[in-house]
């Protein structure tokens, strides 16, 4: 089967979306990491980078939100 092209593009905006989604407070990035991740998955084929987009965009969105819940809760608790 012949590789389709933009699967590296694909890939790049995969990592870039999952790095932002970890330092900025919009789940928008989070979301196009899981919908990146989706894509490869079907149309491309790309099983194993889509399975990681697709965790990881999850997981950038729920860790930040439960540290910065933990670091208020600690903040509070210091003060």
């Amino acid at each position: 089967m012949k590789d389709k092209k933009g699967t590296n593009i694909l890939i790049f905006v995969g990592w870039l979306s999952i790095i932002l989604a970890f330092f900025t407070p919009s789940i928008f990035h989070g979301f196009i990491a899981f919908c990146v991740g989706l894509v490869l998955r079907k149309d491309y084929e790309k099983k194993q980078y889509g399975m990681v987009f697709m965790v990881l965009g999850i997981m950038s969105e729920i860790v930040p939100h439960v540290i910065g819940f933990l670091l208020i809760g600690y903040m509070e608790k210091a003060f």
